[in-house]
């Protein structure tokens, strides 16, 4: 899957040359699986090791005591 994601990034140019990339997380499967695979392949000793990697997550208590 790492593969297919890598080519994807590189075919769109995704990952700016000594960028930070900030991820919205709103703690729903989706994000947190986007989250976890690009963790994977930017920062030091990896792939985009030039990139900076950073979650944003801002709890709005729209889902009342799911929000909690």
């Amino acid at each position: 899957m790492l593969d297919i994601i890598e080519a994807y990034i590189n075919r769109h140019s995704l990952l700016p040359s000594g960028g930070k990339v900030i991820v919205a997380v709103s703690g729903g499967a989706d994000s947190l699986c986007l989250l976890h695979l690009l963790h994977q392949l930017c920062g030091t000793g990896k792939r985009y090791a030039h990139v900076q990697l950073h979650a944003a997550h801002l709890n709005h208590q729209l889902r009342g005591e799911a929000s909690a």
